[in-house]
């Protein structure tokens, strides 16, 4: 895939004799595209996309008081990042309740 964070899921494809595969590939920082992928070509199409620039996203990880190493997703605009320990502001939003985590597909939150 072409980021380390993403979600994926099957996709609807109303011819049953294909020899493609259609998902869907959503990330922190692209929204829901629809895919195709051939099994005799071994190539990809992206049949649908919309594209939002400007923003960047990288994995960070924290260390617990137990000493467990929890994974964190974060999203930015790259023309707003400040430079390394310079303060920043965040807009944090978590869930993991019940063993569910939040998957790492694009929201918009208006």
């Amino acid at each position: 895939m072409p980021e380390a964070i993403y979600a994926l899921d099957t996709a609807e494809n109303k011819e049953y004799a294909t020899t493609k595969y259609r998902y869907t590939y959503s990330s922190l920082t692209t929204p829901e595209q629809t895919v195709e992928y051939d099994f005799l070509s071994n190539k990809t199409e992206i049949l649908k996309e919309t594209p939002v620039p400007h923003y960047d996203r990288e994995r960070v990880e924290a260390t617990a008081s137990d000493g467990t190493t929890i994974p964190i997703s974060v999203v930015y605009r790259k023309d707003k990042k400040k430079a390394e320990g310079q303060p920043q502001a965040l807009h944090l939003y978590g869930y993991g309740s019940y063993e569910e985590p939040i998957g790492a597909w694009f929201w918009i939150i208006s």
